[in-house]
């Protein structure tokens, strides 16, 4: 079975910072599902996924609605019905973590691309949606603030009918060494970008700038204090992703 990756989409997008990730709570990549899917370039027609009972699934522990087998990932959601995905409680979570997975839209003319993401059982999530790319997995990281051990996470569409889906590599991680939004704040010296973005850093630093939705738009690094030029980039707002020695910050900017 091959896993086909896509774009790298990253939706860490929280004031309170970007972690590092060490002890995984939770993982689960399907890997015992059948049928045809994304996985082998299934995403439309009249593939061969065998419907998953509603409720608890005794192979993952999910409770679905709606499910399919989809060769090593689970479809999501019917022509006519929404359905879910939420996985089972985050048993040792405690504070922070990061969550990982991967997704991607069913590819048809009506298809929406919007995935929500619901949490329960105590904590924030840094984003409550994802936008998708149909036909295609993008991998999504978000951070979970103040998560528990009851703590479970809901994926589903966005509308009642044709919000197909497919999730795979289902991942918690605990975080520690939190950095603070004001560290980032220090890096990135100006948060109105116009034509350039200027930049404060002590040492060599990648600099990833992210869409509202999660992709990746332009990267580079900078030393010092540096001006960079960010003409190219549409006018809306970013999440400016700044690593150095291991450590990284978040910072929003807009760019006019």
């Amino acid at each position: 079975m091959k896993k086909f990756y896509s774009l790298v989409a990253v939706a860490a997008f929280t004031s309170f910072g970007v972690a590092q990730a060490q002890d995984v709570i939770f993982n689960e990549t399907f890997d015992t599902y059948e049928g045809e899917g994304g996985n082998d370039g299934g995403w439309s027609g009249g593939l061969n996924q065998p419907a998953i009972a509603d409720g608890v699934d005794e192979a993952t522990g999910f409770e679905y609605l709606k499910a399919y087998q989809a060769d090593g990932a689970v479809k999501i959601g019917t022509g006519k019905a929404q359905g879910f995905a939420t996985t089972p409680k985050l048993a040792g979570l405690n504070g922070n973590a990061k969550l990982t997975f991967r997704a991607g839209a069913w590819n048809s003319t009506s298809e929406q691309t919007t995935l929500l993401l619901e949490i329960t059982g105590g904590g924030t999530l840094s984003v409550s949606e994802v936008e998708l790319t149909k036909g295609a997995f993008n991998d999504f990281s978000v951070d979970i603030i103040g998560g528990t051990s009851e703590t479970k996470i809901t994926f589903k569409g966005f509308q009642p009918a044709s919000a197909r889906f497919m999730l795979d590599d289902v991942k918690v991680e605990e975080s520690l060494a939190t950095i603070d939004y004001s560290e980032a704040a220090k890096a990135v010296s100006n948060t109105l970008w116009t034509n350039t973005a200027s930049f404060n850093v002590k040492e060599k630093s990648v600099v990833e700038v992210y869409n509202m939705n999660g992709q990746l738009v332009k990267s580079f690094e900078v030393k010092g204090v540096q001006t960079v030029d960010v003409s190219s980039l549409a006018k809306g707002i970013y999440i400016v992703k700044t690593t150095s020695n291991g450590k990284t910050a978040t910072q929003k900017v807009v760019k006019k």
